[in-house]
């Protein structure tokens, strides 16, 4: 198998740090087009009707997305990663990551894994949904034990 489009998944972790190391030297292998991606969750609201107070700002969420866009550009800009091909999206990861290789038409999807429960504990939620559903190969880098 030849790989043309790398999708590397990053969640700024150690797994996520693995798993783009991965991804740099597979592409450099295949020739391929590396693009990144980070997901912010979207943070819900702690209800107030009770007179709890939020400790949110209402602006979290783009606060949260400017951030991860600065540290994946920068990172990319370290890499050799065009800044188009650094994208930061709101939403579940697990949609997320195949939503973007469906779009770019990835031949690969390579993610870090935490290992806590899973798959025969083998996989996080998010790696274990992605390997289930993705249309192309999924590479799960497993985080390494200390």
């Amino acid at each position: 198998m030849i790989y043309k489009t790398i999708l590397v998944a990053h969640d700024f972790s150690d797994s996520g740090v693995r798993a783009f190391h991965r991804a740099l030297a597979l592409a450099r292998v295949f020739d391929a087009e590396l693009h990144l991606l980070h997901v912010v969750e979207y943070i819900v609201p702690i209800d107030t009707s009770f007179g709890a107070i939020s400790p949110f700002d209402g602006d979290l969420t783009d606060q949260l997305m400017i951030s991860a866009r600065k540290r994946l550009v920068h990172l990319g800009e370290n890499h050799r990663i065009p800044e188009e091909h650094c994208r930061v999206e709101l939403g579940s990861p697990k949609i997320e990551i195949i939503r973007i290789a469906e779009l770019l038409k990835a031949d690969l999807i390579i993610l870090g894994c935490h290992g806590r429960h899973g798959l025969g504990l083998s996989l996080g939620s998010t790696a274990a949904s992605v390997v289930n559903h993705a249309v192309c190969d999924v590479l799960s880098v497993r985080h390494e034990p200390k």
